[in-house]
């Protein structure tokens, strides 16, 4: 412990710098800092997100991608400690508005998507007051992904859509609904066209489907693009309404 709290403080420090590669190297530090410090990092949350959201201001695209990787890892890190009101107004504001200025092409969604799930998880009912417009964008991701598949299929455009982005859309989903449990469910219930219709046709579209009791994990293999594999917390929420409707795409 010594070393450890000037060390924290020093590569805090170096989001204020000019430099970015100072401003790399120094996230990417207190990234492998957090996997090693874990719990030990709870009592300088509040510092240490508000160096942080410095960051959400200062960097550009590169610098963003591993910023959203420092939080990620900070949300697994100290996982529901997070759930504190001037944690998460600390946080989660300036992540949606990152979310709000990248369109829905942009590759820089997938780590912010991927930071969001973690945070949500982390946060748990914390997050209810944004819930219902995270849950209805990313509800709409994996809409567009489907139907950019569905005209590929259909020979009406060129380019498959890229799965990463359905991927990191349904662990959204899937963080949502582990972070919130059956106060999600109105939500789910509520937004057109059903969840679990589009999860059907989400195991069409991928694959390679693993069911896994716990977070959404890609996999390689060498004759998969992409996998998608979607939890079970994700389809026993979204089985709830048990209707179906063939046409849901149209």
């Amino acid at each position: 412990m010594r070393f450890f709290h000037p060390l924290m403080e020093g590569l805090l420090q170096t989001v204020y710098d000019t430099n970015k590669k100072v401003q790399e190297a120094g996230c990417s530090a207190f990234a492998t800092l957090e996997e090693q410090a874990g719990p030990l990092l709870i009592p300088y949350l509040k510092p240490i997100l508000e160096h942080l959201r410095v960051g959400f201001d200062r960097f550009q695209h590169k610098n963003l991608l591993i910023l959203y990787d420092a939080i990620l890892t900070l949300a697994d890190s100290v996982g529901t400690a997070l759930n504190q009101p001037e944690y998460v107004e600390l946080l989660v504001p300036p992540l949606l508005q990152k979310w709000e200025q990248l369109g829905d092409e942009d590759r820089g969604l997938v780590s912010l998507l991927e930071c969001l799930s973690s945070v949500v998880v982390a946060i748990g009912p914390g997050f209810q007051p944004f819930a219902v417009p995270v849950y209805k964008h990313a509800h709409h991701l994996i809409h567009q992904v489907l139907l950019q598949d569905q005209h590929y299929q259909q020979g009406a455009i060129a380019e498959p859509p890229d799965k990463e982005f359905l991927v990191a859309a349904l662990d959204l989903m899937s963080g949502l609904v582990q972070g919130l449990g059956e106060d999600l469910h109105p939500i789910i219930s509520q937004t057109e066209p059903k969840l679990v219709e589009m999860l059907t046709h989400c195991l069409r579209v991928c694959l390679c489907i693993c069911i896994i009791d716990g977070r959404m994990k890609s996999t390689t293999s060498a004759k998969v693009d992409l996998p998608c594999l979607v939890t079970w917390p994700l389809i026993r929420s979204c089985l709830y309404d048990h209707t179906c409707n063939r046409s849901w795409l149209y």
